[in-house]
């Protein structure tokens, strides 16, 4: 395993909390969660000079298939793009949409009891 190094750009920390949702119109905003082309367009934008990887910061019950694809198609899109790896950290849970939007994660550590 070769050690990245971070001196050259931050860590980007994407959280993905709560029910995952497609975008943000569509739904009556009873809800708290996270919209999946939201994440996926924040994955769009960075550059390989923006960080030096990518962190999901996973607390899902799961969603939406399609906002969960949006955030899959991006984690490889910015892998491909940029070369650097994606990481997950499931907090507390990632059921359902939630997996599917990390699986394509480099590594997926899962905190004890989650």
């Amino acid at each position: 395993m070769t050690t990245p190094n971070f001196d050259a750009a931050p860590i980007a920390l994407i959280t993905v909390t709560g029910t995952i949702q497609t975008s943000g119109g569509d739904g009556l905003g009873l809800t708290q969660g996270t919209f999946g082309y939201e994440v996926a367009d924040v994955l769009d934008s960075l550059t390989a000079d923006d960080a030096a990887g990518v962190v999901l910061l996973m607390n899902t019950p799961g969603g939406s298939i399609a906002g969960a694809r949006a955030i899959a198609d991006a984690v490889d899109r910015y892998r491909t793009r940029t070369g650097h790896k994606v990481y997950a950290f499931v907090e507390d849970m990632s059921a359902s949409a939630g997996m599917y939007a990390m699986a394509g994660a480099d590594e997926i550590v899962a905190d004890h009891g989650s």
